[in-house]
């Protein structure tokens, strides 16, 4: 299948033919300070000299998109609470705030977006990560959300490529 670049969803579509093939695999890497002027935490457009250092590798699974097992996932990942703030702190969050100031923004700015837009909380769905699985009571409530959410006209996708 060859791809239109010139086509609006052409990220879209050639992720989902990936996706289609097999899992995705992506190295993960930490990037180190090295100082203030080769990675600077306030001139925020200035690319970072890079120490990358490995630290693991990040797999998306194979999946078919067409399927509504693919849809109740989509549904998890636009319900669920992303929050920078998760990523650094650590399990007894004894780190208060983020590291910088566009971070401490960013952590408010997310807390308010969860507010708005009435995320799922952690709770309802922590289970998954340790089965793997969306459970019927879970999967119940990601559909009655979504249709609820769809009637009253969110958008929390782009739309699906011809």
């Amino acid at each position: 299948m060859r791809i239109d670049l010139h086509d609006d969803h052409h990220l879209t579509i050639e992720w989902r033919k990936r996706q289609a093939q097999g899992p995705v695999e992506f190295n993960l890497y930490w990037l180190s300070f090295i100082d203030h002027q080769a990675t600077s935490l306030v001139k925020l457009t200035k690319a970072w000299q890079e120490d990358r250092h490995l630290v693991g590798q990040v797999t998306f699974p194979h999946c078919d998109h067409a399927t509504s097992e693919a849809e109740l996932w989509a549904s998890l990942a636009a319900e669920m609470r992303a929050n920078p703030g998760n990523w650094i702190h650590d399990r007894d969050d004894t780190i208060p705030q983020p590291a910088t100031e566009f971070g401490v923004a960013r952590k408010f700015a997310y807390e308010r977006s969860q507010a708005g837009r009435d995320a799922l909380p952690e709770a309802a769905y922590a289970g998954v990560f340790e089965t793997g699985v969306i459970g019927p009571v879970l999967r119940d409530l990601l559909i009655a959300r979504r249709t609820r959410k769809q009637q009253e006209g969110h958008i929390d996708a782009a739309p699906t490529p011809p």
